[in-house]
Formats: structure tokens, C-alpha cells, sequence
């Protein structure tokens, strides 16, 4: 699948505007127009679309905002054309309702090739701070002239200008419906991995399973806090989406990662993949300990290991056995982790 992503620099008498987006993005935002009321709604649709998104723009402030609004919007709508391409495999229509406070924005789009703007908006207020709320039907009307889309926008009610405003940005970029706005692949890409590990018991240390701190005279033996459950699971993760291993990772010859917390670990490598593209599908993970027993805290694991993900708590599998009083485990001298992971090459993006 080729990068979707794209660039439009536009220099009048009145304004300079550059705007970069990246359709298959994480939602990274950088916006700086000089406009803060606009700044707050161009970060509201790159948040809730997962699109990146940057805009510079300079312009006649001291005149009023409308030549810089419409510039911003004309560029997007060029951005969005170009990286959209061939449109090969999307779902080209979308519809949302957002609820905000007092206010419901309701949004729908056709992403046709054809220009068209209905916007049946009624503000309380002519200005939201010192910014003019005819720019805003302007600007949306732009943006879907130069995207060539169909662009209906709908407010029922609202008596707060800022919230009425606020849903019908969160509105464009929500992909909470079905049929929503998306470019979908046919087939899904999907990959899995294992990963192990054990550590040895020592007195007076702190012992981390699964993220969660267990009262227990031992903990485990390792250069960060030794969570094998944790470690297994990033290794399982590495694995899975083939960018080495834990000790790779985070060498134990860093000081940096000295007793460190394997959540933060944990938390780093599902930053890595979401840069990568890859989503977690699910988690398996089995627990080798002769003691504590780990009944009672493994909704705790799974809730931690879930969070951290940024999954659901039912994709996350946590098992305990003991090993029947054989070798290091059954001695109660060790305890070990082995996980499987399953990845999804992200697909659907929404626009």
C-alpha cells in the first residue's frame, strides 16, 4: 500500500500556508495558524480522524482571519485530493453524530469527486472569543470545494456557539459509525509471536507480575523491576512484528533501564508499533509459578496489560500454572512467562 500522504504550499498577496498531511497517520498534530480558536478545531479533526496533520500559515490578522481561514481550507482540500489518489478500495461514504454538551453536530460525507456543501448551522453568538463564526461555513465550504466531496452538515440545536462548532469538527473526523469514511484494504495483514522468559527469586525484592506489585518476601532477579510476564509480552510483540527482542531493545548495559518499570517498557514498544502500523489483536499469556498463588490479580493483569495496549480487556488472556514441584519453579526458586502475540497491519483509516 503506498504512503497516502501529501503537501500543499499556497502563497498569496494576503496569506503563506503550508499544509502537510498523512492519511494513514496516528492523529500527530502541528498547527500554528495565528488563529487560537482554529488551531483548537484543526486539532480536534486530526485527534479524532488519526490523520497527521501540519499547518503554517501567515496572513492579513490585522485585516480580520477570513483570507487566512479560506487559505488553510483551500490547501487541506488539495492535500486530502492528492493523498486520497485513485481512492482504490475506500468506503466512500460517512456519517456521524457527535454530541457536545448542549449541542449535536451531525455530519455526513460522499467523498465523490463532486463539490458540495450544505451547512444548516445556526450559532447563538457572532464571534466565539474574537474569532468571526462566518468563517467557519466559508472554511468548510473550501475544504470540501478543493477535496471535490460532499460535505452535509446538520445541527439540530445547541445554544453554546463553541460546542456547536467543536461536535461539527469532532463530527468530521469521528469514525464512529458505521460505513464511516475509510480506506480498507481487502485483505488484512496479520502476523504472530511468542516470547519467554524467567528470572530467579531473591529475598527483600519487590516482586512484579503482569504489572501489578504482589505481597511477597522475593521478587524477581533482573536489570529493570524483572516482570517476566511483562517481558514475555514485549517479546512476544517484538517478535510479532519482527523488530527484535527485548534485550535488543532495552540492553542491559543502559544505565537507563536499571529497575525500571516494565510497564514503561511495555508502553514503548506499543508506541513502536502504532508507528508501524501494526495493531494488537490479542494477547495469550501463561505464568509459571509455584507461589503466590495468581487467581485473584490476574482481572488485575489483564485490566494493566489491556490498558497499556490500548485493547480491550477481552483480548487479553492470563493463565497461572505451577510446575508440579519440578526444577527452579517447582523449588519455588524462579519464576517464568511465555506469551503469544497477535498483530494487525492497520487498514482502515478514517478521512
Amino acid at each position: 500500500m503506498e504512503e497516502r500522504t501529501a503537501e500543499v504550499h499556497r502563497q498569496t498577496k494576503e496569506t503563506d500556508v503550508t499544509v502537510q498531511l498523512n492519511l494513514d497517520g496516528v492523529g500527530k498534530y502541528e498547527i500554528d495558524s495565528g488563529i487560537g480558536f482554529l488551531d483548537h478545531m484543526l486539532t480536534h479533526l486530526s485527534k479524532h480522524s488519526r490523520i497527521d496533520l501540519v499547518v503554517k500559515a501567515k496572513g492579513d490578522l490585522d485585516v480580520d482571519a477570513h483570507h487566512t481561514v479560506e487559505d488553510i481550507a483551500i490547501c487541506l482540500g488539495e492535500c486530502l485530493l492528492k493523498a486520497l489518489g485513485d481512492k482504490k478500495g475506500i468506503a466512500r461514504y460517512g456519517h456521524s453524530s457527535v454530541p457536545m454538551e448542549d449541542a449535536l453536530a451531525n455530519v455526513s460525507v460522499d467523498l465523490s469527486g463532486r463539490a458540495a456543501c450544505v451547512y444548516n448551522v445556526e450559532y447563538r453568538t457572532d464571534k466565539i472569543g474574537d474569532f468571526d463564526v462566518e468563517c467557519l461555513e466559508e472554511m468548510l465550504r473550501s475544504l470540501a470545494n478543493n477535496g471535490k466531496f460532499n460535505l452535509h452538515i446538520n445541527v439540530p440545536y445547541g445554544t453554546n456557539s463553541h460546542h456547536i462548532a467543536e461536535a461539527i469538527f469532532k463530527g468530521l473526523g469521528s469514525p464512529k459509525h458505521k460505513g464511516d469514511v475509510v480506506i480498507e484494504e481487502p485483505k488484512s495483514e496479520y502476523r504472530s509471536g511468542i516470547g519467554t522468559d524467567i528470572h530467579r527469586l531473591i529475598e527483600g525484592r519487590k516482586l512484579m507480575l503482569g504489572g501489578v506489585y504482589l505481597p511477597y518476601p522475593a521478587g524477581l532477579a533482573g536489570h529493570s523491576d524483572g516482570d517476566v510476564a511483562l517481558h514475555a509480552v514485549i517479546d512476544a510483540l517484538l517478535g510479532a512484528s519482527g523488530m527484535g527482542d527485548i534485550g535488543t531493545l532495552f540492553p542491559d548495559t543502559n544505565p537507563r533501564w536499571k529497575d525500571a518499570d516494565s510497564k514503561e517498557l511495555l508502553f514503548i514498544v506499543k508506541e513502536q508499533l502504532e508507528e508501524k502500523k501494526w495493531e494488537v489483536v490479542n494477547i495469550d499469556l501463561i505464568i509459571h509459578a509455584e507461589e503466590p498463588k495468581l487467581e485473584p490479580v490476574k482481572g488485575q493483569m489483564k485490566r494493566c496489560i489491556a490498558g497499556l495496549l490500548g485493547i480491550d480487556f477481552t483480548a487479553v488472556n492470563v493463565k497461572a500454572k505451577t510446575n508440579e514441584g519440578l526444577g527452579d519453579i517447582g523449588a519455588g526458586e524462579a519464576m517464568a512467562a511465555t506469551a503469544t502475540a497477535l498483530l494487525r497491519k492497520k487498514r482502515r483509516r478514517t478521512i
